[in-house]
């Protein structure tokens, strides 16, 4: 998620009902009892909708709006309103209920299942097509859906997306969305499998201009997948408000949630996202059992989103992302810097209700497909704490979830000389290709084993587990259990004694086999300061049975990180908050570490 600043990336019961029958991932796909969907009296209030998408007479014109249902003390609307199969509590209750079910339950209920899948509203567009490195590249436009302002009658461009008033009514409004396609050479009809490839926040996917178009293209390729990335709403030639400043949005479109969530711009971009499946599932050459979505960044954001709403995906691979972005605003992270600039305070009526129906971590406990986290350890937007509680949120899923956590890497800023860094940084070495061939490594392995079935694939170890004991002497004994079902290449200990600002190794300590076990990696070491305030983590390097990039043939994953209690990461200051003179840098930047 990189921002323009910094040169960057409900219905009615009946409606409800249907869409539930046709959502969820481990359930059956029976609707659920009529009676147990939210009805009348809650504090979810809905709108009807006509065929056309406008907001008829039969409701109030907003979802998350707090209606008259019960208080945020009184949480029994709520508890009348559990869907059959959630367990007790599974609803929280803050003004509106935020549906948070256990393995096996549906999404949060603002979402047309029945609507998103329905491809005969697509109104498919081929722009152009041509032949690129061996592959078939279609630039393609299709219909999805944005909430915006009432006045604007339907027409996305018919007004000012950096002046849309939270107090004006909002209605579904029909966008055209601009994607390109990547179909391999020699594609067999109803086997191939599909990929939805992410952009990061001021992002697009426009033919020839953009990463994220030769990553579609090399997806394609590398893979020999049918790959789609999409231009979010108001990004590249998309219709709707977006956040590239150039096209008249910017970064605060995240918060419109009043007095719609759906108004929320990360909304819309999952919205068209899963549209993009569709028109994914209509393609000849498609397997619609083998669907998968990654990205980075913002693209990341979009693959855990939905992962844990759209039945068809089977595979999420988001990097540079995670959910629980209250936790890493109030950690100080730059998505409190976004939220002050754009006039937001983070326990306002906007963020929160951001947090309770858009935070990725809402749709973790329903991910529909295994999910391969690859996060930086001091990533400023998706902090190590945000990110540990997405992967236990994800572990709710009952799905596969592994976790590569990046050392010496962050979000992409200080880590790379020609950007903020002249030098790479006390702290931060230049690792960029280190990082990007982690992520290659992560990315094609999670692909072949759970997606393509590819033959040398089928083996995938149990997770490592870590303990340690303290030795009361300023030393520790670190253990790590290994599955050596695939070959251990190596297994490095890292520790960070200054709340995960810098690492005591930046090399990491390398743990040994312990009496010839291929099983057991173990160390005594000094740690620099008490356990209790150290955050530690092992990691596991696999070799894979063949390159899957340049001199790639590894897969990292790593055990939790363990973090203090009530651990608050530091997390360096956004460079525009910074004095001209200061250099984010250089010592200084990150406090010394607690004795």
């Amino acid at each position: 998620m990189k921002l323009n600043m910094i040169d960057a990336g409900l219905w009615s019961a009946a409606a409800m009902i249907l869409a539930l029958a046709a959502g969820g991932c481990t359930g059956s796909g029976s609707a659920p009892d009529p009676a147990a969907a939210p009805g009348g009296g809650g504090a979810t209030t809905t709108s009807t909708t006509s065929e056309t998408g406008e907001a008829g007479s039969g409701g109030a014109e907003s979802i998350g709006g707090g209606g008259s249902g019960g208080s945020a003390d009184d949480c029994s609307h709520c508890e009348q309103q559990q869907v059959p199969g959630c367990c007790s509590g599974s609803w929280t209750c803050a003004n509106e209920c935020v549906f948070k079910c256990d393995s096996g339950a549906e999404p949060p209920l603002i979402w047309d299942i029945a609507a998103i899948e329905d491809d005969s509203t697509l109104n498919v567009e081929v722009i152009s097509e041509k032949t690129q490195d061996g592959v078939l590249v279609r630039a393609v436009a299709f219909t999805s859906w944005q909430w915006l302002p009432k006045s604007w009658g339907g027409d996305p461009a018919a007004g000012s997306c950096d002046s849309i008033s939270s107090d004006e009514p909002v209605q579904r409004t029909d966008v055209r969305i601009h994607a390109v396609v990547a179909i391999p050479s020699g594609a067999a009809a109803n086997s191939t499998a599909g990929l939805l490839v992410g952009h990061g926040l001021h992002g697009q996917a426009q033919p020839g201009s953009s990463s994220t178009y030769q990553d579609i293209i090399d997806r394609a390729k590398s893979f020999g997948v049918v790959s789609i990335g999409i231009s979010a709403p108001g990004n590249g030639d998309s219709e709707g408000c977006g956040t590239q400043k150039a096209n008249g949005g910017g970064d605060c479109v995240l918060f419109n949630t009043v007095p719609d969530v759906r108004g929320a711009w990360f909304y819309s971009y999952a919205l068209a996202g899963m549209r993009a499946i569709t028109y994914l599932s209509t393609l000849p050459e498609i397997d619609a059992e083998r669907l998968a979505v990654a990205g980075s960044s913002g693209g990341g954001v979009l693959s855990l989103m939905v992962n844990g709403i759209d039945r068809r995906i089977k595979v999420a691979v988001p990097m540079s992302a995670s959910g629980a972005f209250q936790m890493s605003a109030e950690s100080g992270s730059w998505m409190a810097t976004v939220a002050e600039i754009c006039g937001y305070e983070l326990d306002g009526e906007a963020p929160k209700r951001f947090f309770d129906f858009v935070d990725p971590i809402n749709y973790a406990p329903t991910a529909c497909g295994p999910t391969f986290l690859i996060n930086g350890f001091q990533d400023e937007f998706f902090p190590v704490n945000s990110t540990k509680a997405t992967y236990e949120a994800l572990l709710e899923s009952g799905k596969e979830v592994w976790w590569d956590v990046q050392p010496n890497w962050d979000h992409g800023y200080f880590a790379e000389p020609h950007k903020y860094c002249a030098t790479g940084g006390v702290g931060y070495p230049f690792n960029m290709l280190g990082a990007v061939a982690r992520a290659t490594g992560g990315l094609a392995y999670w692909l072949h084993h759970f997606l393509l079935a590819t033959p040398g694939f089928e083996t995938k170890p149990a997770d490592p587990v870590l303990s340690v004991v303290d030795n009361a002497d300023g030393t520790a004994t670190f253990t790590v259990a290994v599955d050596d079902a695939m070959a251990v290449q190596q297994v490095t200990l890292w520790m960070s004694a200054d709340e995960a600002c810098t690492l005591v190794d930046h090399k990491g300590h390398a743990l040994s086999p312990l009496e010839e076990s291929t099983t057991k990696y173990g160390d005594t070491v000094t740690i620099p300061v008490g356990l209790e305030s150290l955050v530690y983590w092992a990691e596991i390097r696999y070799q894979l049975p063949q390159n899957v990039g340049p001199f790639i043939d590894y897969v990292m994953v790593s055990t939790p990180p363990v973090l203090p209690p009530g651990f608050v990461p530091q997390i360096r200051p956004m460079v525009l908050q910074l004095p001209v003179s200061s250099d984010p840098c250089q010592p200084g930047t990150c406090k010394a570490a607690s004795p």
